[in-house]
């Protein structure tokens, strides 16, 4: 059986994320552009592994968060990112600019915003 964490370059990266998880060939559609932002996000931002959420991540959670998932550079920064549906009438992205979040390319599903914030 294959997942999603099986089709990026970076498989023992993602297999601690929910993402990862999905059946390349269930009833999850497995989109190319979300695998190639995936690749390009572990390389632009030197990630080198999940982490597990740490408690001082709680103060830069919004309630639109969604998603989340939890990272460590390989210059020990630490990255969370999230992913919103954004394809709902009430979604604004103003909260997390205004928080320091930046939007990135898509992680989770091009119908879903990817934001992300170093910490």
């Amino acid at each position: 059986m294959t997942y999603f964490y099986d089709c990026t370059k970076y498989p023992k990266i993602y297999d601690a994320t929910y993402w990862g998880h999905f059946k390349a060939m269930g009833t999850h559609y497995l989109e190319p552009e979300i695998v190639e932002n995936r690749n390009n996000f572990i390389n632009d931002y030197h990630i080198k592994k999940v982490i597990k959420k740490l408690q001082k991540f709680e103060k830069h959670i919004i309630g639109q968060c969604d998603h989340l998932e939890y990272y460590i550079t390989t210059e020990k920064k630490q990255i969370l990112i999230c992913s919103p549906y954004s394809n709902f009438d009430s979604f604004s992205k103003q909260p997390f600019l205004e928080k320091g979040w930046i939007e990135i390319p898509p992680m989770y599903s091009r119908s879903a915003t990817t934001f992300m914030k170093e910490i």
